[in-house]
């Protein structure tokens, strides 16, 4: 996405030049206005002249993207997002919600027009190209999910290192030796699905250190109740 910075390079002028141009806050001359004009055409910019008039003012609104996709349990999905609306309305917040399958792109276009004052990230990735852009937009961004890049952003979650290998010790306390742990749709792994993943080979790993038979499957969880899922495990069982 074309910003600010690139058409004041192709003008050759600075930041501060160009926003003074689309703001009308102080007059420059005709010249350095017609370049950095023809720059934004030619570069197909279009300024929010409303960020641009309120630039340094909170919008009070904060982002909140969640990509929906096939396996997304609705019943938990909801509870995260109204629970996040409740909260952010105590501080005087509102929510925009960003659920498309293109969010990296939405996410810049609303970071970009400064339209939000910070990001939360659901459906955290292990590598998450969400968290990659923190650093570059300058915006803060807090995920609910621990993705490997997480050096320019604040993470929020459970750890499910411990929970996979305290489970993996009580089943072992109780004299069992063979263990079959029910997952997530197995495109959920491969897209990189961050609690899924640490989980399951949170507890491969113990049972291996335990001496015990790991088993894992993956059944379909998705369409939005606990009834489905519970479905999915007593075919997977009886099967």
């Amino acid at each position: 996405m074309v910003g600010i910075k690139d058409v004041a390079e192709r003008a050759g002028v600075s930041i501060s030049t160009v926003s003074y141009v689309f703001s009308g806050k102080r007059p420059l001359k005709e010249g350095t206005r017609d370049k950095v004009i023809a720059a934004a055409k030619e570069l197909q910019y279009t300024p929010n002249a409303g960020a641009q008039l309120l630039r340094g003012a909170r919008r009070h609104i904060l982002a909140l993207s969640s990509p929906i996709g096939r396996s997304t349990l609705l019943s938990i999905y909801s509870r995260f997002f109204f629970e996040t609306v409740i909260r952010a309305r105590k501080y005087g917040y509102d929510v925009l919600l960003l659920a498309g399958q293109h969010e990296e792109k939405e996410l810049e276009r609303v970071v970009e027009s400064g339209l939000v004052d910070g990001v939360i990230l659901l459906e955290v990735e292990i590598n998450d190209t969400r968290a990659a852009m923190a650093e570059r937009l300058g915006c803060p961004f807090v995920a609910i999910g621990y993705p490997e890049n997480n050096e320019s952003i604040y993470s929020v979650d459970i750890d499910f290192v411990q929970m996979g290998c305290r489970a993996v010790d009580i089943l072992a306390a109780k004299g069992h030796r063979e263990i079959l742990y029910i997952g997530t749709v197995e495109s959920e792994y491969r897209r990189g699905a961050n609690f899924h993943i640490r989980l399951r080979k949170a507890l491969s790993d113990q049972a291996a250190r335990r001496g015990i038979i790991f088993g894992a499957i993956a059944v379909f969880v998705g369409g939005g109740s606990w009834l489905g899922c519970w479905g999915s495990k007593r075919r997977a069982l009886s099967g």
